[in-house]
């Protein structure tokens, strides 16, 4: 679960901001979104919202090798 009053995050995504360069990727690029988007609701946790993402590793080459990634902001 997030909570952004306690602990923030950002991040990036070149599969989203970059399909061209990620041709074999399985899923919808917005499944690899860490943004805004990446924030739903669930049911399961009583409504709450919940931040899900895939994260991707790439390994065929050096290039961006770290595809998306999530950060945590320190106040």
């Amino acid at each position: 679960m997030y909570d952004s009053l306690e602990g923030p995050v950002k991040g990036w995504s070149h599969v989203a901001a970059q399909l061209e360069r990620f041709p074999l990727i399985a899923l919808n690029p917005l499944k690899y979104a860490v943004d805004e988007r990446s924030m739903t609701e669930d049911e399961a946790f009583a409504g709450k919202r919940v931040f899900r993402t895939v994260l991707v590793r790439k390994l065929s080459n050096w290039g961006q090798q770290h595809a998306n990634g999530i950060e945590p902001v320190f106040f």
